[in-house]
């Protein structure tokens, strides 16, 4: 089976949609610097995306953290699959479509619906056809198959970058490897040679993203703390699209400044709000439903104050050896540091980052399709015999709306928040 029929009318849709939110967000939310750059930044993407297609430009459909370096070093024009096709669904309100789509294909619900939804986008041909794909699968290794998935159904050229399991020196030298082949082929499909010296910008750029994030976490320790409780996934997916560029050390630098002036004033995103709780995040809210965390801290004075999988460990990047820095920031860096290799990798940073950031509670958004998702016990047991916190278990899919509802969400939600005001008063006494 080929697609044959391309219509990217709910793209384009989806793209005066998010104007369209930028647009009510500006007239009456009253949105912070960092939140109005956050959508500016998004609709530069698909906006970047149209050009490229009216224009006949080079086009490469990827996964989530490959080194958006490469691409811009290369001159063509990179789709995120996971973060357009969801910015899409949700801005048109339709994820039942696709994903009845991928169902109707013969994918199970017991796949990520992430990933469900990727394939939708391609059988009903709504993703722009683009010149070439290429996946990586670590981790989440369900990204080696989607795509597969999609190169086939759209005939593109395709490459996987093959990343190890766990860190080393060999592993770190093995995937900055496979980068270069990843490279080779996008020369050999493009008939251009790689800017290597723009590559070396990247980098310059990377590593002041990078340092701005981690200024982001430590005054992130303040109480209350400062930050709103929605940003953190924004800032995930800012990196995933904008990694060394000038646009994601200008996103940086304006949330950071936010959140300086805050802590000086000794305030929160929500002033008038009293900060009750400080919860950690163990996994990735549903998408779909992130106003879940402006209730939380509008409503209850609940701070989210840190989330395990956008993490930084500690490295340097070397501007001589500019492929094992992107290889070494692959396994140092948001995602991949905690989710590859062993489990207690995730146990002993969700300690560290509850005891640094002063939690008082965690949430682990429990998607039930994730694999990875199977090391919540590990986990929440650590946290209570280490840190001496609860961990609130939310039934939820990442994705797919239908899964479960918002009221029943808001419901766990809620009485989390009344197990921890009872452990709180018992403290007292």
């Amino acid at each position: 089976m080929k697609i044959a029929k391309f219509n990217t009318t709910k793209w384009d849709e989806g793209l005066e949609a998010w104007k369209e939110i930028l647009k009510y967000r500006k007239e009456k939310k009253q949105p912070s610097a960092s939140q109005m750059k956050y959508f500016e930044l998004y609709i530069e993407y698909l906006e970047a995306l149209k050009s490229a297609r009216s224009e006949g430009k080079f086009i490469v459909v990827h996964s989530t953290s490959i080194p958006a370096e490469i691409f811009a070093a290369m001159d063509v024009t990179p789709v995120v699959a996971v973060g357009t096709c969801f910015a899409i669904s949700q801005c048109i309100k339709d994820f039942k479509t696709t994903l009845e789509a991928a169902k109707d294909y013969g994918i199970t619900n017991e796949l990520c619906s992430a990933h469900r939804n990727i394939l939708g986008h391609t059988l009903m041909g709504w993703l722009p056809k683009p010149n070439a794909i290429v996946d990586i699968g670590c981790g989440c290794d369900a990204f080696a198959n989607s795509l597969k998935i999609t190169a086939d159904l759209y005939d593109a050229p395709h490459y996987h970058v093959d990343a190890p399991q766990r860190y080393s020196q060999e592993a770190v030298k093995y995937l900055a490897n496979e980068f270069k082949n990843l490279i080779n082929f996008l020369e050999d499909k493009t008939g251009r040679k790689f800017d290597w010296e723009k590559l070396q910008e990247g980098i310059r750029h990377s590593e002041k993203m990078i340092e701005l994030s981690k200024e982001v976490r430590e005054l992130r320790k303040a109480v209350p703390s400062p930050m709103d409780n929605r940003r953190s996934w924004e800032t995930n997916w800012i990196n995933w699209f904008f990694s060394g560029s000038q646009q994601g050390v200008d996103y940086w630098t304006i949330l950071r400044d936010e959140l300086k002036e805050r802590v000086a004033q000794g305030r929160s995103a929500y002033p008038e709000v009293k900060e009750r709780f400080r919860l950690l995040e163990l996994y990735m809210a549903p998408a779909h439903y992130l106003k879940a965390y402006e209730w939380l801290q509008r409503d209850y004075g609940v701070n989210v104050v840190s989330e395990v999988l956008i993490h930084y460990e500690e490295f340097e990047m070397d501007l001589d050896k500019p492929l094992e820095s992107l290889a070494l920031r692959w396994f140092k860096g948001p995602l991949w540091s905690a989710l590859s290799g062993q489990a207690d990798v995730m146990v002993e940073l969700a300690v560290k980052e509850a005891k640094e950031l002063k939690a008082d509670g965690a949430i682990w958004w429990d998607n039930f399709s994730c694999r990875q998702a199977g090391v919540i016990k590990l986990v929440i047991d650590a946290l209570a015999e280490r840190v001496g916190i609860p961990c609130a278990r939310i039934n939820c899919d990442i994705t797919d709306p239908s899964y479960t509802t918002e009221e029943a969400m808001k419901k766990d939600l809620l009485d989390f928040l009344e197990v921890m005001e009872i452990r709180k008063e018992l403290v007292k006494c």
